[in-house]
């Protein structure tokens, strides 16, 4: 108790706190998300204000409940500096009154120390109360300091405030939020933040490993294309390097054979010399000149030349076809193979025994086959069956022969060859030759 000789007006005010005093007890029961609070209790907001903030939001977010915390701090500190504007001896309220704050949505209450009559008036002059305020102190028996006793009420609503964020920490400390990524498990508060990049790190290089691994597959998928690739087209390179080795191989026969053939022309041609070779009269030698050793040169004979009389008389004596042309085939490399190989039967059997005829040979197989005896002979891969043994088939008839020829644009062509064929014998079809 104070013996005051004058008149005051007390006041106790409460400038920068901001206190809220929690007013519904139903709220609590109104649906939030509870990692909204406690993302707005690790900012440093109570328990009460985080949840507040999360059902006045609807759940909105963090910063939109932050956004709503700020926005009823401006309006009570706007409050609190229009009460500290007051002087110290004008009227105050006291005991402290609470008054709902009209456009606030939120189960709260703000301290309201601007409007309340005077409770208790004294006598005095304003400057004997004001120095004397200055004087009137108390000591708190919490931090042990000395307050002027008009800031005393807010000097310990401070401490009561201090301790009531000590004990939200604590509880902060020891309470759990289910963590939905590990089927709700119990996490601690000031760890879940922590869980939660944890989780976020987790997804981000799961994240990365499957762009790595879809890479992956890429790569493989192009490696594989282009293996493929390459295994056709070693494919191809192996066919022709068969089909080169096929080609060599076939080069060095020809070559061999080219080779073959020159040695015989020139065997042919020393034959020739040596046996003096006496061709036919009817052969032109100038235009013989005019083609190679060995190919052939046609002479085409008018019908009523005596040649080709004789040739159509013999042809006539058996078959009835018309004659509509007639040609002499000039190869002095046949002719002097054949000529030799008369001499050398006719050492060998005497002029008696030669026995040399002419006889016709038709070709199956039209011009090319023709063109082909004209230069290189009767070979044997020409003569696929045998009647009477291997060999080659000449007939005494025409009409026989001309059974053996290819019709092209109604013309059947065959030959008539001069044939040393020797001592004679009966075929049978069991017959070989040694050489052909």
């Amino acid at each position: 108790f104070f013996s005051i000789p004058c008149t005051l007006t007390l006041r106790m005010a409460f400038q920068d706190f901001g206190l809220y005093g929690y007013a519904d007890s139903n709220a609590q029961s109104q649906n939030y998300k509870e990692g909204i609070v406690w993302q707005l209790m690790t900012m440093g907001f109570s328990k009460e204000q985080s949840i507040a903030a999360a059902i006045a939001t609807n759940n909105a977010g963090v910063d939109v409940a932050v956004d709503w915390i700020y926005a009823r701090n401006n309006h009570s500190e706007s409050t609190a500096i229009h009460s500290r504007a007051q002087p110290p001896h004008a009227q105050v309220s006291s005991p402290l009154q609470f008054n709902r704050v009209v456009d606030d949505p939120s189960p709260y209450y703000r301290v309201n120390p601007t409007v309340s009559p005077a409770t208790a008036t004294a006598t005095a002059s304003t400057t004997t109360a004001d120095s004397l305020s200055d004087h009137l102190t108390k000591k708190c028996d919490i931090c042990g300091l000395s307050i002027q006793s008009l800031e005393f009420s807010s000097h310990r609503l401070a401490h009561e405030w201090q301790q009531e964020q000590e004990q939200q920490q604590k509880q902060l400390t020891n309470a759990t939020i289910p963590c939905e990524q590990c089927d709700n498990k119990p996490i601690p508060v000031d760890a879940f933040a922590e869980h939660q990049e944890t989780h976020r790190k987790q997804q981000e290089l799961q994240q990365n490993n499957t762009m790595l691994h879809q890479q992956i597959a890429l790569l493989q998928t192009e490696h594989e294309e282009k293996q493929q690739h390459t295994d056709a087209l070693q494919s191809q390179l192996d066919v022709l390097q068969k089909q080169v080795q096929a080609m060599n191989t076939e080069t060095q026969s020809l070559k061999a054979e080219i080779s073959k053939r020159e040695q015989e022309i020139q065997n042919i041609q020393s034959e020739a010399k040596k046996n003096k070779v006496e061709y036919p009269k009817w052969w032109d030698m100038q235009q013989l000149q005019t083609v190679a050793y060995g190919h052939e040169k046609l002479i085409d004979f008018n019908l009523n030349d005596a040649v080709a009389k004789e040739v159509i008389a013999s042809f006539n004596a058996t078959a009835g076809n018309q004659v509509t042309h007639v040609q002499g085939i000039m190869n002095q490399m046949m002719y002097d193979k054949w000529w030799n190989e008369k001499q050398t039967l006719l050492q060998q059997i005497g002029a008696n025994n030669l026995n040399q005829r002419s006889l016709f040979h038709g070709a199956r197989g039209g011009d090319d086959i023709m063109k082909t005896i004209m230069r290189e002979g009767f070979r044997a891969e020409f003569n696929t069956a045998y009647a009477v043994g291997q060999g080659t088939y000449f007939a005494k008839a025409a009409s026989t022969s001309v059974g053996y020829t290819t019709v092209n644009n109604g013309i059947r062509k065959m030959f008539r060859c001069a044939v040393v064929c020797g001592e004679g014998i009966a075929g049978n079809g069991s017959y070989t030759l040694k050489a052909w």
